[in-house]
């Protein structure tokens, strides 16, 4: 998270926007306004230890979660100033030195926040979406609100978005200037989209992103994205090798980094070799490179799994590694895929409840995959854990992500579902950590200042009821949650749910 101050005044912000040049914009930001979140909604208040302090905020008598050294330090007191942690010592030593704000932390446990690597964010992806992020209404604004609160309700303080629209660099912007609550946004800009191979549109206006036909398109959109101030570029399953070596070619000038699925064209072991830098979904390891489907979104495609032996995948994972390509597994969206095949009602899935209307109406409505093609995949399901582990022992490095909210997922819920699955393919529950917490702080280079509870890192953290060392399980046991510096208490998180969880099961306005 950035260092700015989470507490501005409503009345402040409000004139600033009135006073904005562009009427266009002003508009815009006044809706919002509606949303913006005041200290009593944030902070758990108490009393100050010393009016002049020298720490914001102290942590005292806790359990730190050391991802990097694999231990837990019992009895420490953890100091931050000005949204960084300056200080950890024995809590014994500690109790003199005064902040403004003083929580117990005896019995409890301080790990670093977390990271939702794969994330859509503001409205689904879609055609529909993007017309949205055009004529945004009042609610769309709250729901938005709502849905990035939730990440933060759940210790998630860093999401990487797979698919942007001007929106989301609207709505990056307010969270890093503290008008709304939300996690820090890193972002690609829409979706590359192309003809040829598995295409899902014959036609750039058919496309909800854009349209990279030719080596020459391809460059033109990584610098109009950079431009755009978008983060990294987003390619997906349809596009030629030329239009494909030009974006990995131009992003690399620019120092942006090229992320998503591998297109079918292209195929594994070009994307290896290129360095796509994140592979999502573990595409691309789901197709014979030696005889590939006709048809790369038949079922023949995922069964794929089925076949590869444990040689073929070691194999890949050691490139993987050579390779320093990150993946991103997503395995939560089988527990989609799980619910989509029982037949089961949505408002029965733990967590719903929180889940805005928009994403619920487009789980609802909109098909992916064939009912067929998801139980062929679910069958797979022991060969991609598999996977995960070759990866895993090879050095490959790995980072969690969710597709929320693509099948049934949950803002910041889906995160923690995520980590057991990658306990359940056979990694310990320190490593599953490491994957939300130091993997993806290594992706973006931060790994000197993000995901570890040490001095000179942001203070980002969680403060849990017990240990998630002995079982990953425990990091949904919040207690509390540190974002930028600022605490936010059990009570207040579960008071913003509730009302949360009222507005969305309220009936949309007229």
């Amino acid at each position: 998270m950035t260092h700015n101050n989470k507490m501005q005044s409503l009345i402040p912000a409000g004139r600033e926007m009135l006073m904005a040049d562009n009427l266009r914009t002003a508009e815009k930001l006044l809706r919002w306004s509606i949303v913006t979140v005041s200290c009593i909604w944030i902070l758990g208040c108490s009393e100050p230890d010393s009016p002049d302090a020298r720490y914001d905020l102290a942590i005292r008598n806790v359990g730190v979660i050391d991802v990097a050294g694999g231990r837990t330090i019992q009895d420490q007191t953890v100091f931050v100033r000005n949204g960084t942690i300056v200080e950890v010592s024995d809590a014994s030593r500690a109790n003199e030195q005064a902040a403004m704000l003083s929580i117990d932390g005896s019995g409890k446990y301080v790990m670093p926040a977390l990271a939702d690597m794969h994330v859509h964010l503001a409205t689904p992806w879609s055609a529909h979406g993007a017309e949205l992020h055009q004529n945004l209404s009042a609610e769309i604004v709250e729901d938005i609100a709502d849905e990035v609160y939730l990440y933060l309700a759940n210790g998630v303080t860093l999401v990487r978005n797979m698919g942007g629209w001007p929106l989301t660099l609207e709505l990056r912007d307010e969270i890093t200037n503290g008008s709304i609550a939300g996690p820090e946004i890193v972002t690609a800009g829409p979706i590359v989209y192309g003809p040829g191979l598995g295409a899902l549109y014959f036609h750039p206006d058919q496309a909800p992103g854009d349209w990279a036909d030719s080596a020459q398109a391809g460059a033109d959109i990584v610098r109009r994205h950079i431009e755009e101030g978008y983060d990294f570029i987003k390619v997906y399953n349809s596009m030629s090798p030329d239009a494909y070596n030009a974006i990995v070619t131009t992003a690399r000038e620019y120092g942006v980094k090229v992320s998503g699925h591998v297109p079918f064209e292209v195929g594994i072991w070009n994307a290896l070799k290129y360095r796509q830098d994140s592979i999502e979904h573990l595409r691309g390891y789901d197709i014979d490179p030696v005889a590939p489907p006709a048809n790369p979104m038949s079922d023949e495609r995922f069964a794929y799994w089925l076949k590869v032996s444990d040689e073929t995948m070691e194999m890949y994972a050691r490139t993987t590694a050579e390779q320093s390509v990150y993946n991103c597994p997503t395995q939560v969206v089988g527990d989609g895929f799980e619910f989509v095949v029982s037949g089961g009602s949505p408002s029965n899935l733990a967590n719903y409840e929180y889940l805005p209307r928009p994403h619920r109406k487009f789980n609802e409505q909109y098909e992916i995959f064939r009912e067929e093609s998801i139980e062929v995949m679910l069958s797979t399901l022991p060969r991609i854990r598999a996977m995960i582990r070759a990866l895993h022992n090879a050095g490959a490095p790995l980072m969690a992500g969710t597709d929320t909210p693509i099948y049934f997922g949950i803002p910041g819920f889906s995160l923690h579902r995520e980590l057991e699955h990658y306990v359940e393919a056979g990694l310990s529950s320190l490593e599953a950590l490491r994957i939300a917490t130091i993997s993806p702080a290594a992706y973006l280079g931060r790994q000197n200042r993000w995901g570890q509870v040490a001095p000179g890192f942001e203070a980002d953290l969680i403060v849990l009821k017990a240990n998630p060392l002995d079982d990953i399980r425990n990091t949904k046991s919040i207690a509390g949650v540190v974002v930028d510096g600022q605490w936010m208490s059990r009570q207040v998180i579960d008071e913003r749910l509730r009302e949360i969880a009222q507005r969305q099961a309220d009936p949309p306005m007229e």
